[in-house]
């Protein structure tokens, strides 16, 4: 059955493969916005909080930090805020006086109205999708302990989390983190893709052509579950375009990860951002192993303790 499943999957997707010509990167549009977390107050009416912090050194080599943070709403959306180190210094947050940014900061409403932009996007499969769905355009800004502080790199994406089984993926408003899909492990997937059509899955990012991409949306599927902080935590991989060669392909995001129903993402891959740092085995092996950076916090709270 699983097999069967696995193959239903491998054909419906492969009917969207197309080659086109490079896409246009997920550009920085012309003015920056600013959305403010307070963690002196992390009760909010809008959204549930959870802020979660990663390091990259067991996963890129290098010792660096990522902080990501979810605003899961009551109606099962979710917005993700990863901050991204920089690439000349591995600080991600420099303090600032808020009212530098005047007119800058978007409030919680016109937030929401880029998640419903996107989600608009996605059903219609618009040509620049990607942009409405995975923005590089708004940093975050936090205050904590009275100060305040902008992120150096932010990507925000919008999720739905959907709580029933569907058939396909591609049925969701947005990408769907569902838990109750039938699991696939990429490594399955990207095998039964191979001796289908005797090539790597597009989803794999060293081809000969990168500009090959599998879908004109991104999907995510299920591959398995784990214990994270004694809570039962579910890993999805996403299946999307490597469309991007000569720079940072924002478009993917958060390409691998870690979910917890009441809390959000807890714990992802960048493979994007640090492609640079690995050789190709390396980043194969990630690849196929789904391997991702746990984390060293959830709110504040270090793992393991």
């Amino acid at each position: 059955m699983k097999t069967a499943v696995l193959y239903f999957i491998i054909l419906f997707v492969n009917t969207s493969i197309a080659v086109a010509s490079k896409p246009k990167e997920t550009a920085k549009k012309s003015t920056e916005k600013y959305f403010v977390v307070d963690l002196d107050n992390s009760q909010n009416a809008d959204f549930k909080l959870t802020y979660v912090e990663l390091n990259t050194k067991k996963l890129y080599g290098v010792d660096k930090k990522i902080e990501l943070f979810n605003l899961l709403t009551k109606n099962g959306n979710l917005i993700l805020l990863s901050v991204l180190p920089g690439k000349i210094s591995d600080n991600i947050w420099k303090e600032i006086d808020p009212s530098s940014l005047k007119d800058k900061i978007i409030d919680w409403n016109q937030l929401n109205a880029f998640r419903i932009e996107a989600t608009r996007a996605y059903s219609s499969s618009c040509k620049d999708l990607y942009e409405h769905v995975k923005r590089n355009d708004i940093n975050l800004v936090k205050k904590e302990n009275g100060k305040y502080f902008k992120s150096s790199s932010c990507i925000t994406e919008f999720f739905s989390v959907e709580n029933k089984p569907r058939m396909f993926t591609s049925q969701n408003d947005i990408a769907s983190i569902n838990i109750y899909s039938s699991a696939v492990t990429l490594k399955d997937f990207d095998s039964r893709y191979k001796e289908l059509y005797n090539e790597p899955s597009p989803n794999y990012h060293d081809l000969p052509n990168v500009l090959k991409f599998p879908m004109d949306k991104p999907l995510l599927f299920l591959s398995g579950t784990s214990t994270v902080d004694s809570k039962k935590a579910y890993h999805f991989w996403g299946f999307m375009d490597w469309g991007i060669s000569d720079s940072p392909n924002y478009r993917r995001g958060i390409d691998r990860f870690i979910f917890i129903p009441e809390l959000g993402i807890v714990g992802g891959s960048f493979d994007f951002y640090f492609d640079y740092l690995l050789d190709k085995n390396r980043k194969r092996e990630n690849y196929l192993n789904e391997a991702v950076l746990a984390p060293i916090k959830i709110n504040g709270k270090l793992m393991g303790s």
